[in-house]
């Protein structure tokens, strides 16, 4: 989807998860429990083993910096980069279940996702 971009929008969970959020916005605020944002933390209710269970993760998301011809480098979200910068849910979302299906972004690196 145009709405964020990134290496792991190529996926049809990610691809289901935006599709889903801009139909319905409330689902951000349903899906992240932001009560220590500011201890830098959050947790995100994904349905995992046949069960919703909270998982918690912090807010460090790993950036590069891209350089364009002709102008400065810019730093960029890794995995997700919303054309509204202040909106980084979709990280967010996409760290937890990083977290919980391949043990993280080093594994979501590695599989290739």
């Amino acid at each position: 989807p145009g709405h964020v971009k990134g290496a792991f929008w190529d996926s049809y969970w990610t691809s289901a998860l935006v599709a889903a959020a801009q139909h319905c916005p409330c689902l951000c605020d349903d899906l992240i429990d932001a009560t220590h944002e500011a201890q830098g933390i959050y947790g995100v209710a994904l349905f995992v083993d046949n069960a919703w269970q909270l998982i918690h993760v912090d807010s460090f998301l790993p950036c590069f910096k891209r350089s364009a011809a002709g102008s400065a480098s810019q730093w960029q979200l890794l995995f997700g980069s919303p054309h509204d910068h202040s909106e980084t849910w979709a990280s967010v979302v996409f760290k937890a279940h990083a977290k919980v299906s391949v043990g993280g972004f080093e594994g979501a690196v590695a599989a290739g996702v």
